[in-house]
């Protein structure tokens, strides 16, 4: 399945890049760097507490003036970073989540801005969407000495994740934006109820965390 979302998604941005040169700027290429706040809520922590990379590419199509049409594939990590006390000791603990993140955002412009006849843009952006997500890979770092076993539950993770994201951007000039969003899980990674035949203490575990991103548009 991640395979035939790679094949479209390099099809749309090979149309893209085309298109950008031939139709008056009605598509637009664009990089993304960036990190992540995240947290997994059912770890037994709270915060955001884990800081994680987030890189990748762009692709817009202007729907109107004002209203763009975007899908990213992104390098995404997430999970969390937690610590506990027991017996008068501190332990640190750690659950890194690589992912593949493709989003499809709607975005509304505000704020038209007109340097010169080559070079308008909008200052302001309010974006909501959607994304899919397949784990690519998993990592925990925990201690024997917890009652709750996070390595045993990571073999049953789910590998697709969805959903919503909601943001705003300000941008520098036609090309330079800074935007921030906020990522909510509708499904868990891990779900007990799934499992009952585990005995790992760990009931449930979905993704939530924020970002904050330059996006380059070319």
């Amino acid at each position: 399945m991640l395979t035939k979302i790679y094949k479209v998604l390099f099809f749309l941005l090979f149309l893209a890049v085309q298109q950008s040169a031939l139709a008056q700027q009605r598509f637009y290429v664009g990089f993304i760097l960036g990190g992540n706040l995240t947290q997994l809520d059912g770890d037994g922590a709270q915060g955001y507490d884990k800081l994680g990379l987030q890189a990748g590419t762009k692709i817009l199509g202007r729907l109107q003036e004002n209203i763009y049409l975007s899908t990213e594939i992104l390098y995404t990590q997430k999970g969390s970073n937690f610590e506990f006390k027991k017996n008068g000791r501190t332990f640190k603990q750690s659950i890194d989540l690589n992912y593949i993140s493709v989003p499809l955002i709607f975005t509304k412009r505000f704020r038209r801005i007109r340097v010169s006849p080559d070079h308008v843009y909008h200052r302001l952006s309010f974006s909501v969407g959607f994304a899919y997500s397949r784990l690519l890979n998993t990592e925990i770092n925990e201690t024997e000495d917890d009652d709750i076993d996070f390595t045993a539950s990571s073999f049953f993770y789910n590998n697709n994740d969805f959903s919503m994201q909601l943001g705003g951007g300000i941008a520098v000039n036609k090309h330079l934006e800074f935007e921030a969003r906020a990522s909510i899980s509708f499904n868990r990674i891990y779900d007990q109820r799934e499992h009952p035949e585990l005995l790992t203490g760990v009931v449930l575990l979905r993704n939530y965390y924020l970002m904050a991103r330059i996006v380059y548009i070319l």
